[in-house]
């Protein structure tokens, strides 16, 4: 049975500013079927507020308290970690929600450095992460995307920029967003369901679908209107290897109804 969904976002229930059509009335299903969901991106750039204001501008109705994003999961961490004093590359709302959790945004000896979606960031910008690194502070990058898409081809992802600072200090970074832990673990408390009963719905392979397995999730659907073709989902293997594949989250109601969701 599943009893709860995680969605992503951009690429699965919208692209850009446009609606994926059957979206809005797939979600109005799920609500139907009393199954519990959960949004979670590892999209930095807005708080789960601004979030929310996209859903609403665009026509869905949903509990804003259903938004994760990878920010609120670097809050959390750096709270179960005792941080203090944190660097952050990044832009916009990561900013505030790390400020707003208490903590002292700073480049003056931090305990930890954070690295997230930034589209400004320079040469100096990574130096000085790296820096902060080597000289002692841990390494917390938000998630693990290599690249963003766009409609002019593709951003340098969080995870791009992390892995630079990584290696010029010679660390191993904690991932704070998908496929890891902290954002599923957040996304889970949010259904309320458990995570051998709850499906994850994405488009990125190495992010969402990875997240299953990982966290031991019922399964994982991709869907075909993001950042993954039919190729690329037939030929992915290992923790990437999707358990359904669909054209588009239209026909998520009737893969549900062929797995005995209650």
């Amino acid at each position: 049975m599943i009893n709860g969904i995680i969605f992503d976002l951009d690429g699965v229930l919208w692209r850009s500013q446009d609606v994926i059509p059957g979206a809005v009335d797939m979600l109005a299903h799920c609500a139907e079927r009393g199954i519990a969901v959960a949004f979670a991106t590892n999209h930095t750039v807005h708080t789960a507020p601004q979030v929310a204001e996209k859903f609403e501008r665009l026509g869905f109705s949903v509990d804003p308290a259903a938004i994760v994003t990878a920010g609120d999961a670097v809050a959390r961490l750096l709270a179960v970690r005792g941080a203090q004093r944190i660097h952050v590359v990044g832009e916009g709302g990561i900013m505030e929600q790390i400020s707003d959790a208490g903590f002292l945004l700073t480049q003056d000896n931090p305990d930890h450095v954070v690295v997230a979606f930034d589209r400004t960031c320079t040469y100096d910008t990574l130096r000085a992460a790296a820096r902060a690194v080597i000289a002692g502070a841990s390494l917390i990058v938000s998630g693990a995307d290599r690249r963003i898409p766009t409609a002019a081809g593709f951003e340098m992802g969080m995870g791009a920029l992390g892995s630079a600072v990584a290696y010029a200090a010679g660390v191993e970074p904690v991932y704070a967003g998908k496929p890891y832990a902290p954002i599923i673990e957040l996304a889970l408390e949010r259904t309320g369901s458990a995570a051998g009963a709850t499906l994850i719905v994405g488009d990125t392979l190495e992010t969402d679908i990875a997240a299953a397995p990982l966290n031991g999730l019922a399964g994982s659907v991709v869907v075909l209107t993001g950042n993954t073709d039919a190729a690329a989902a037939a030929a992915a293997q290992g923790d990437q290897a999707p358990t359904h594949v669909i054209a588009s989250v239209a026909a998520l109601p009737d893969l549900l109804a062929t797995l005995q969701t209650p």
